[in-house]
């Protein structure tokens, strides 16, 4: 049997985990900047409100309103935007707040018509298309966070790729360290034996040397006694 990866399972676990089922869209009146309108709500767990936030700065552009945010009231604005499923795919505007939830994130969103905001009892298939919209944009969350975390995984194996590398490199320079340093020492092991046959030729000559000395000076007292 095949060893199991216990990072590719710790890796596999924790992108189960983000793509979790969020919470169902909620219906409730809630303020606004265009006072208290109807509006649905979805949690979106395991997300902060800022990451949930950039998310829906780049979702809502597919819908082709002009999209600015009152960054006091913290509410974005897409203005005509054209949704093909609801009310045809007539200009609507779209307000959009998302606000922390404990460890979480909830997204808020009116959906203006023109004759009134989307809700069950007024506007039963626009408000059930509303709700697609908001697990849509949970999706993209999901979506978002899953490639977020791969790049992150693959970050790190390029740092440990290039970790590994450089071992790699030092073990190389070990090795020619070692065979620099072998060399080296055989060179100097030449050199020793050279030097010991020079100085036992040096001392064959010194000897030489001194028996000429020897020689020279008792042919001077031989000189001088006569």
């Amino acid at each position: 049997m095949k060893k199991i990866n216990t990072f590719y399972v710790l890796t596999l676990l924790c992108l189960l985990t983000v793509t979790c089922s969020y919470a169902q869209v909620m219906e409730a009146k809630k303020i606004m900047s265009k006072g208290e309108q109807s509006s649905i709500s979805l949690d979106l767990q395991g997300v902060s409100a800022e990451y949930a936030d950039d998310v829906y700065k780049d979702f809502i552009k597919e819908y082709k309103g002009k999209i600015k945010k009152d960054k006091k009231a913290n509410e974005w604005f897409s203005d005509d935007a054209k949704i093909a499923s609801i009310a045809n795919g007539a200009p609507i505007d779209i307000y959009s707040k998302i606000e922390s939830s404990g460890n979480s994130a909830k997204i808020n969103m009116w959906v203006d018509l023109g004759t009134g905001y989307i809700n069950s009892s007024t506007y039963p298939k626009e408000y059930e298309e509303g709700q697609k919209l908001l697990n849509k944009f949970a999706q993209t969350v999901k979506v978002r966070q899953a490639e977020d975390d791969l790049a992150a995984l693959e970050k790190e194996m390029k740092k440990l790729d290039g970790d590994m590398k450089k071992l790699k490199n030092n073990n190389d320079d070990y090795h020619k360290d070692i065979e620099k340093c072998n060399q080296k020492i055989k060179e100097a092991q030449d050199n020793i034996v050279k030097n010991e046959a020079d100085q036992k030729n040096k001392k064959t000559m010194m000897d030489e040397q001194t028996t000429k000395i020897d020689y020279a000076k008792t042919k001077l007292d031989n000189i001088k006694r006569n």
